[in-house]
């Protein structure tokens, strides 16, 4: 049985190599995305989607235990450190070790293990899984807050009816709806349905408002609603990291410049003064959303 020492010393390792291997990967991720401006917006965002699933998931899959039996005779085995053994050390058959994943840095991770050995008895250390649970919940329920807040609001919206999905060539096979103000947005984790403002069809042009269209549908067809809600998850479980909020917001971002992209390459008639009206058109989206209902 993992007592409570282990279990704050196994949350102690995954903060501290997510701080590490994070820090990384996010300066990779910065690296690329500020080089590969010319490359097309969806292979930014499915990089930067690994790079963010790499930072929260490595730390966990990588539990391990390592066998020490005695100095290193190759770069790959750990040094032997007599004073960590014994029954209460992590290094032992029943412990947990939770290391980063190349063999040259083991002196380091002893070094850590050696470290967190000490921190053992520290009440902090020990009311660490506690504070951990505790912020988790808190971040748990507004995360079921804003669930059922949109929940509640599509009760409110209409579905749109067949002359509209004929205008903006909707797809039979995804649901639209229609709401004075609400979206435009796109929900559902395994079946997507979007919700467009009715102003969307009387304040813009037919262009504009296929466009806006098509940009919805583009997170329809990559399942951006279930990538955001299992990067939800992850971040709520690690809210430790904060490089895992910078790749959430990075990723967010360049998710959003490939719809935008999808959305100019479905349109056959798309002209740089096309192009044009549609920022604009995005821009005054914006600003309905910003404003509100009262708008």
């Amino acid at each position: 049985m993992i007592s409570k020492g282990d279990w704050a010393s196994l949350l102690t390792t995954i903060l501290i190599n997510q701080w590490l291997l994070g820090t990384l990967l996010a300066l990779v991720a910065t690296v690329f995305l500020l080089l590969a401006v010319a490359v097309r917006p969806r292979i930014r965002y499915i990089v930067s989607v690994i790079i963010f699933i790499a930072v929260a998931v490595i730390p966990i899959v990588r539990p391990m235990r390592i066998p020490f039996h005695g100095p290193p005779t190759s770069v790959g085995e750990a040094p032997h450190v007599p004073h960590l053994q014994g029954r209460e050390s992590l290094l032992n058959n029943e412990a947990l070790h939770v290391g980063l994943a190349w063999p040259a840095i083991h002196e380091s991770q002893f070094r850590l293990e050696a470290l967190l050995k000490s921190w053992r008895g520290k009440v902090w250390v020990r009311a660490l899984p506690g504070i951990w649970g505790l912020i988790v919940l808190i971040l748990a329920v507004r995360e079921w807050i804003g669930y059922s807040k949109w929940r509640r609001a599509r009760r409110t919206w209409q579905v749109a009816p067949s002359e509209i999905r004929e205008f903006l060539n909707w797809p039979v096979e995804v649901p639209l709806y229609l709401h004075p103000h609400d979206g435009p947005s796109t929900f559902g984790y395994l079946r997507p349905f979007v919700v467009l403002p009715t102003r969307l069809l009387s304040d813009l042009t037919p262009e504009d408002a296929r466009r806006i269209a098509k940009h919805e549908l583009a997170h329809v067809r990559w399942k951006d609603p279930l990538i955001n809600v299992i990067f939800r998850l992850l971040r709520l479980l690690f809210w430790t990291s904060p490089m895992l909020w910078y790749l959430a917001h990075v990723t967010r971002v360049e998710q959003e410049a490939a719809a935008d992209r999808s959305a100019i390459d479905l349109d056959e008639n798309s002209t740089r003064d096309s192009l044009h009206e549609y920022v604009t058109s995005l821009i005054t989206v914006a600003k309905w959303v910003a404003a509100g209902p009262s708008s």
